[in-house]
Formats: structure tokens, C-alpha cells, sequence
């Protein structure tokens, strides 16, 4: 669920051919399903012992004793005005799973002639809510078919590495007891797709941005073109405000390609071609503009005060942190920043560079660290065969594991690449 930028250095003009050779050993096999030599069998029966030990069962427990499974239909009602006032959702049931307002939901037709809709997860009156060890109720077989879905292979027979236990695989006896979990994996995986250039195209054309390249917008599929949305939603929103157009393409009956389908232009070049220089005078100038952006939305008069407004947010995020759980979320959170010092600062802050993409060093200004920006960053770097990153990418662009000289190491690597080889910039996706 993560992008990230790799740049892969290649001693020959890098086809699709040479990169997907360079790549391949770092696929994720879950993925991309290629059985190929990256893959290795991995003994974890012992880690799922140990799982199997420390794990528990949910159920809910009737007024008679009896047990059930928490996730039956029964136990779904739907929600009331003040439920759905609490999840923010505008009087409209939110879809899909998740949770809102502290409450759990689940979406589904519920066979009751009403269609799909979703319910809030609930325990009846006179219940309760009842853990117990695992190992008490199901067997280790039971539990691993149940928890992780094991395929089992029963004695006498091959695993069958093509279909049924192509991902892994349980080994048991005569007496049905399980003696080995295989795993079948790459444990060097990095990524489950990848495309050349993607969201990081450009990176190497000096001056060149790939979202003001008019060869990478299509007619508006909102608008059909027209700049004005007049599908029902459309119609709608004109009726709350008039200059309402469209929201796919902002009026103009354009609207940007997915980065995958973006021309190729400015990913790929020999080392000794770059120009350095003119590349570090578009990226500061590429973050320049886009700070001037937050600035406005945060309505700050310079970079000097956005910078106090920073400090303010992130002062409050250093008390938010130190709550003890339940810490307020959404639109609770809003409201307990505005409460704290400089806390509309801090609020307006926070809404204009909500993915925290201004980070200036403790000591550094906010003109310093643009003025810093270096010619070329990546995540990270496959070279020689061998791959080097920032840290360990995870779901919604978490990275843990993070290196704090990252960017020196990053700076070394390139300082010692040859000036007949090529690099590539690729966006990956975990």
C-alpha cells in the first residue's frame, strides 16, 4: 500500500529487460506469484508454535452460557442518529469496515431484503465478552487451518508446488498431528510491482515537470470535458454553491493520467551525462513552490512565521502523545488542538501540511532546509545486486528502521558510481 522511489544503477542501457533482471530478486512472491529461484522454503513450525501458545479466542458469552462467535450476524444492529452524528458521517451510514466514532461496522447484504448497507458490531444486553487460550479449545492443526488457512500435506504425498500448497504448507502424521509448517517465500522481498519513472518521473530533465506536461492529461471522465460536472452529484453541489464546476479536473475539462501512463521523460540517463547543478535548481525551486503553497493554505504572511507555526504543531503533537489511550482522533483531535498553546496556529498548521512534508532539522529554518535540497534522493538504491534504503517500507508509507545519515549514505553511493553507468528511476510499490 506504499510508493517509494528506487534508484537502480546498471552497467548497460537499462531496457525493461535489464531492470526486471536487477529487480526480480527483491519481488514479493505473495504478489507477484513467480516461483522462481528467490524463493525459498522456511521452516516456521516453531514460530507458529509459539503463536499457537500465546494466542486467544473471542467469543460472547450468553445469559445460558453458552458460546458464540463474535462475528455472526446476530450480533450487528443498525445504527442510531447519534451514532452516526458521532461518526461524522453527516447523517450517512459509513461503507466497507472499519471503525468510527469508537464504534466497529461491517459492510454486506445482510439477506434481508434491504441491500447492502452497513451495521454497527455490538454485544446484546445480559452478555458478555469472554478470552480464552486457544490451546483450549481447538487443537494446533485446528487453530493453523483456522487462523492462517495451513494446506495440509498428509503422509505419503508431495506437496503440490503448483496449485494447493504453492505459498506453503503443513506436514502431518499418521495420527493427523502436524511436525512441519513451510512457508514459501522470499525473505529478500522489497516489492510486489513496479513501473519505470511512475509518481518520481522526471527526476533526471532538468527544469521538466511531468504534471505541467499537457502529454499527461486526458479528457476529464467527471466532466466529459465540458468543465462543468452536471451528473447528479454535480447538480447537487451546484444547488449548495453555483460556481461549482467540476472536481475532477477544477473547470477545465483536463484531467491528469495516472502516473503510470505518464510520458517517459527525464527517468533514465548515463552518470556522466547529468547535469547536477541544474537538477539541484529544480528540485529547490520544485520545493520552494511547494512550501509557498502550504504557506498560503496555512495563512501564514512568511516562511518565518509558518516555521512558529511548525514548531507550535509539533510541540502539540509531542503533548498529544504523552495522553494516555483513548488519545483524541478526527474531529476530536481538531478540537483538542485548537485548545493548546498557540493551538490555532498549530491547527492551521496541521491542515495545511497534513502529511508532514516540511522538515526542517532542530536549528534549521525553513529557507535553509529548502536551500538544502539536494540534486538527487531516492529511498532507495539497488546497486551491484545489492539494495540499500532509508529504512523498512511499510503499509501507508510507515517506514521503520529509519537511518538518520540516509542522505550521506545516499550521497556516497552516488559519489561512487562510474561515469558510463546508467540509473534509473523506479516507482515501487509494497
Amino acid at each position: 500500500m506504499s510508493h517509494f522511489s528506487v534508484l537502480v544503477v546498471t552497467d548497460q542501457e537499462p531496457t525493461d529487460d535489464v531492470l526486471s533482471m536487477a529487480l526480480q530478486p527483491f519481488h514479493e512472491f505473495e504478489c507477484t506469484g513467480e516461483d522462481d529461484k528467490y524463493v525459498q522454503d522456511i521452516d516456521i513450525t516453531e514460530k507458529r508454535r509459539v503463536e499457537y501458545a500465546g494466542s486467544t479466542i473471542r467469543r460472547f458469552k450468553a445469559p445460558d452460557g453458552g458460546l458464540h462467535d463474535p462475528y455472526d450476524d446476530q450480533f450487528y444492529r443498525e445504527w442510531t442518529d447519534e451514532e452516526l452524528t458521532r461518526a461524522n458521517h453527516g447523517g450517512e451510514a459509513p461503507m466497507g469496515t472499519g471503525t468510527a466514532g469508537g464504534m466497529s461496522y461491517q459492510s454486506k447484504d445482510w439477506g434481508d431484503g434491504r441491500g447492502y448497507r452497513s451495521k454497527v458490531h455490538f454485544v446484546p444486553d445480559g452478555w458478555e465478552e469472554v478470552k480464552f487460550p486457544a490451546s483450549e479449545v481447538m487443537s494446533f492443526r485446528d487453530w493453523l487451518e483456522s487462523w492462517h488457512d495451513a494446506k495440509v500435506v498428509r503422509p505419503g504425498e508431495q506437496p503440490d508446488l503448483r496449485k494447493e500448497h504453492k505459498y506453503g504448507y503443513a506436514v502431518v502424521d499418521e495420527a493427523g498431528a502436524v511436525v512441519k509448517i513451510i512457508d514459501r517465500t522470499n525473505p529478500n522481498a522489497k516489492w510486489d510491482w513496479w513501473v519505470v519513472g511512475g509518481r518520481y518521473g522526471g527526476r533526471l530533465a532538468p527544469g521538466y515537470d511531468p504534471e505541467k506536461d499537457e502529454r499527461n492529461y486526458k479528457t476529464c471522465t467527471l466532466c466529459r470535458g465540458t468543465g462543468r460536472r452536471d451528473d447528479p452529484i454535480g447538480q447537487a453541489r451546484r444547488l449548495e454553491d453555483p460556481t461549482y464546476t467540476c472536481n475532477g479536473c477544477s473547470g477545465t475539462g483536463r484531467e491528469l493520467k495516472f502516473p503510470t501512463d505518464w510520458v517517459e521523460v527525464g527517468n533514465q540517463a548515463r552518470v556522466g551525462d547529468l547535469d547536477l547543478a541544474a537538477l539541484k535548481a529544480t528540485r529547490v525551486a520544485e520545493m520552494r513552490e511547494m512550501v509557498e503553497k502550504i504557506r498560503v493554505q496555512a495563512g501564514a504572511a512568511d516562511f518565518g512565521e509558518l516555521d512558529s507555526m511548525r514548531r507550535a504543531y509539533k510541540a502539540a503533537i509531542a503533548a498529544w502523545l504523552a495522553l494516555p489511550e483513548p488519545r483524541p482522533r478526527g474531529n476530536e483531535f481538531d478540537e483538542w488542538l485548537k485548545i493548546q498553546e498557540h493551538g490555532f496556529a498549530a491547527a492551521d498548521y496541521h491542515r495545511a501540511d497534513f502529511w508532514d512534508e516540511v522538515q526542517p532539522a532542530d536549528g534549521q529554518t525553513i529557507d535553509d532546509w529548502i536551500e538544502a535540497t539536494p540534486a538527487l534522493s531516492a529511498f532507495a538504491v539497488l546497486k551491484d545486486g545489492e539494495w540499500f534504503e532509508k529504512g523498512e517500507m511499510g503499509w501507508f508509507a510507515c517506514v521503520s528502521n529509519e537511518k538518520p545519515d540516509w542522505a550521506e549514505q545516499f550521497d556516497k553511493l552516488f559519489a561512487g558510481l562510474r561515469s558510463d553507468q546508467w540509473i534509473t528511476f523506479v516507482d515501487c510499490h509494497i
